[in-house]
């Protein structure tokens, strides 16, 4: 395959070509290729660091107050393409449960109940889950890396490569945190606390609430 350069963000592609890179076989031109163990596990793996990199929650996939219209039962399902959601208001007793919300108070799924709803809506905090090449450039490299990471240890184990591609992955969480307090529109003194969980790899949280 051509060594070819490109001024576009990572692509799927791309991606998986570094993971196959890092056990040392040859890159491919597209993903569509049958019969290629490698390429499908390698193209699952970066499935799976994508989805889990994003129920961290970042700025790119976090959306405050976003409405939610009950179904017909007065209940409120998460919506497709959610990992994660609650009610923007946290003094709601509301949990979620088998994909939706659960009153905890009234110990029923029917959100009437407790008038919990507003015009058969619930505003929510959600945290979206976008495909690869949905994420900022900063995330790509972040996902790329750390799936890359994973493969190899999977694949081969080598210990001198498990410590190149940890601090490649340590190098990409880096540039990804500073996209995160350049796009949250935080900083130390407005958001002490968010920070200061960034600065010492922790889980994301708002200045308020440590979900979000």
């Amino acid at each position: 395959m051509p060594i070819t350069f490109s001024a576009n963000p990572t692509t799927e592609l791309e991606a998986v070509n570094m993971m196959l890179l890092s056990i040392g076989k040859a890159p491919v031109n597209t993903l569509a290729t049958s019969g290629i163990n490698d390429v499908s596990w390698a193209t699952t793996t970066l499935y799976n660091v994508c989805r889990d990199v994003q129920h961290t929650g970042w700025w790119f996939n976090r959306e405050a107050e976003f409405p939610i219209t009950a179904n017909g039962s007065n209940q409120i399902l998460r919506p497709a393409s959610v990992l994660d959601f609650a009610p923007s208001d946290r003094t709601l007793p509301l949990n979620e449960r088998q994909g939706m919300l659960y009153d905890v108070k009234n110990h029923t799924f029917d959100l009437s109940v407790g008038n919990w709803l507003q015009g058969g809506v619930l505003k929510c905090d959600v945290k979206w889950c976008f495909s690869f090449e949905d994420t900022p450039m900063a995330a790509r490299m972040y996902i790329a890396m750390r799936a890359a990471r994973q493969f190899q240890t999977s694949a081969i184990g080598s210990q001198i490569l498990y410590q190149f591609t940890k601090e490649m992955e340590l190098e990409a969480r880096a540039e990804l945190e500073r996209s995160e307090l350049k796009n949250s529109g935080t900083n130390m003194f407005s958001a002490p606390t968010r920070n200061g969980r960034i600065f010492n790899r922790q889980p994301n949280a708002s200045k308020n609430n440590a979900w979000w």
